[in-house]
């Protein structure tokens, strides 16, 4: 190929690399023009199959009855949610809306300075409950918790700066062959006592057969939740002593503080 078909085919490949930039942006980023009065940006770390899909119901819906906003969800990637959060912020490109944990290291500057607290509309009822049995109710109130976690772990004490999306309940399923074969039964462990046999059986099962074999299966945070609930009963003796305020309650950062 001689200097000009290759100077030529350049040109092609720039041409066509140029058409396609211009495609993306007028496509996939913000739009230049024909956008809403209004758009809102959210941004969340639930990539896993499901939020997502449901989100972009909860928008659709929300986006016809309101034609004048656009609402845009952004997926951050859990490793780097933190990074990515402190990274905006600092930039003033965050976006206006942002899936917030109290446990999340390093961020718990971000409500106060970068927020304005949602007291205020909390105590007003839910426009979108008219019609419903919880019509007129304050929106706090329709919370099952009414927001214990954010009111105990509020960067600000007496201010709302978040609401929960969900409330999950915790479930362990359970593999009836297996176990059957393990155990010799169907009946699940009554106390943790018994738990423990379990755990020994499958032990001893696994050495037997040459296989590996575990009593739980999970993920990290499984791991974590599973462990906490464990621990706050095992712990449950010591609370009356370090309970020195009286409120027959205390949270992470009492128990440290007293640690």
């Amino acid at each position: 190929m001689n200097s000009r078909v290759r100077r030529w085919w350049g040109w092609l490949l720039f041409a066509a690399a140029y058409v396609f930039a211009v495609y993306w942006v007028f496509t996939r980023s913000t739009p230049l023009g024909g956008q809403r009065e209004v758009t809102i940006r959210f941004a969340h770390w639930q990539i896993e199959l499901g939020p997502p899909e449901g989100l972009d119901a909860v928008i659709k819906r929300y986006e016809e009855l309101n034609p004048r906003v656009r609402v845009k969800q952004i997926k951050v990637p859990s490793a780097v949610y933190i990074q990515w959060m402190r990274t905006n912020f600092a930039g003033d490109s965050a976006p206006d809306l942002v899936e917030y944990g109290s446990w999340l290291p390093g961020l718990a500057d971000l409500p106060v300075r970068y927020f304005e607290p949602l007291t205020n509309e909390l105590l007003e009822p839910n426009p979108y409950n008219r019609g419903t049995p919880l019509e007129g109710v304050p929106w706090l109130k329709t919370f099952a918790d009414e927001l214990l976690d954010q009111r105990m772990y509020s960067p600000e004490p007496g201010q709302y700066y978040a609401v929960t999306l969900t409330r999950g309940s915790y479930r362990l399923f359970t593999n009836r062959k297996l176990y059957q074969g393990i155990t010799g039964s169907t009946e699940p462990p009554k106390d943790f006592a018994a738990l423990r046999r379990v755990f020994e059986q499958t032990a001893d099962y696994a050495r037997r057969r040459d296989r590996p074999l575990f009593p739980f299966a999970g993920s990290n945070d499984n791991a974590i939740w599973l462990m906490g609930f464990y621990m706050n009963g095992v712990m449950s003796k010591y609370s009356l002593g370090l309970d020195r305020t009286g409120i027959l309650s205390l949270n992470s950062r009492q128990v440290l503080w007293d640690y």
